[in-house]
Formats: C-alpha cells, structure tokens, sequence
C-alpha cells in the first residue's frame, strides 16, 4: 500500500531580493554549496523559472507558507511530491493549486494526504 502523499513547494525570486533568497535557501538547506543556491536564484530571477523551496513537506506547512510567503517569493507553486515544473505533472487541481500525478486525482480532494 501506498503512503499519503506530500508536497514540494517551489518558487520563483523576484529581482532585486537575490541576497535574502540566497540566505534563506541556505538556511532550509544547509547541505547544498552556496555557489549552487546562488546560481539557481540567479537564474530564477533573470528566467522567472522556479525553484525547490521546501520538499516532502505536510499540507498544512504548505497553507502556512502560502499565507505568509518569503517576501523574494515572486510566485509560488505546489506539487505532489516527486514531481517538479520541468516534469510537468498530469493534472492540476485549481480548488487546491496542486500539481499531481496519477489518475486517482487530487491527493487534497480525495483526503489521501499527510496533513
């Protein structure tokens, strides 16, 4: 059987606020080489395409930062985990702005979701 589904949430840096979405990406992912955040948030700005803000996250982390998003957030966008803009997904659900796979629809409508 199946896990409940989570989200990846990606966003796009809006021009001029390069330095805050830098630290704050670095914050969330210690992990990743500063020349790599750095290089896709320059891109994100001079392309307007997306990038991984936060992944495998609950739905109500995804309400929370869709409330109060980062303020170099242009434009934010949800998928169902696993699938990102550049694998675009098979359907889109405007109710709950999700991207998903699969033909059983949207994970939020059917309740099958880590909340």
């Amino acid at each position: 059987m199946e896990n409940p589904v989570r989200f990846d949430l990606w966003a796009v840096v809006r021009p001029g606020v390069a330095a805050e979405a830098v630290a704050e990406l670095r914050r969330l992912d210690p992990h990743l080489a500063e020349v790599e955040v750095r290089r896709r948030v320059s891109r994100s700005w001079r392309e307007w395409t997306f990038i991984p803000l936060a992944g495998r996250v609950r739905w109500s982390q995804v309400l929370a930062v869709r409330a109060a998003p980062p303020a170099w957030a242009g434009q934010l966008r949800c998928y169902q985990e696993g699938y990102s803009p550049d694998e675009p997904p098979i359907g889109y659900c405007p109710e709950h702005d999700l991207h998903f796979g699969g033909c059983l629809g949207c994970h939020v409508c059917t309740g099958f979701f880590v909340r």
